[in-house]
């Protein structure tokens, strides 16, 4: 019995298949998505039209948004970096005041 002095490869081999068979799984479901997506594309192309005009202001909107935000955020670090230049000054000032003592 060769077989009992085999190393215990058996188990890998055995997750292998199983995660093949997932993945097998897996890409028939994805096929099954695909049509049934085809499917619904057919019956949606009409509203579409109307949904993707909507998607472009939303999607403007958006970057707006988001263009404010950096903005807000630009100004939030150059706050930040005054009040490190002011501390900075500031303790600087009093170093030298306590020098000057």
């Amino acid at each position: 019995g060769s077989c009992s002095s085999m190393p215990p490869q058996s188990a890998t081999s055995d997750a292998g298949k199983r995660i093949k068979e997932l993945l097998d799984e897996k890409a028939a479901l994805e096929q099954r998505i695909n049509e049934l997506k085809d499917r619904d594309a057919v019956r949606e192309s009409r509203h579409e039209r109307e949904r993707e005009s909507q998607n472009k202001e939303l999607l403007k909107q958006h970057q707006e948004n988001l263009e404010q935000l950096k903005l807000i955020d630009k100004r939030e670090e150059a706050l930040k970096r005054k009040e490190e230049i002011l501390n900075k000054a500031k303790s600087e000032l009093e170093a030298e005041a306590a020098d000057g003592r």
